[in-house]
């Protein structure tokens, strides 16, 4: 569970990014 939060919150960093 915590490695899925890790990439969720990696994500949401990558989306960010790209806007």
């Amino acid at each position: 569970m915590l490695k899925l939060t890790a990439l969720q919150t990696h994500f949401h960093s990558i989306v960010l990014f790209q806007k």
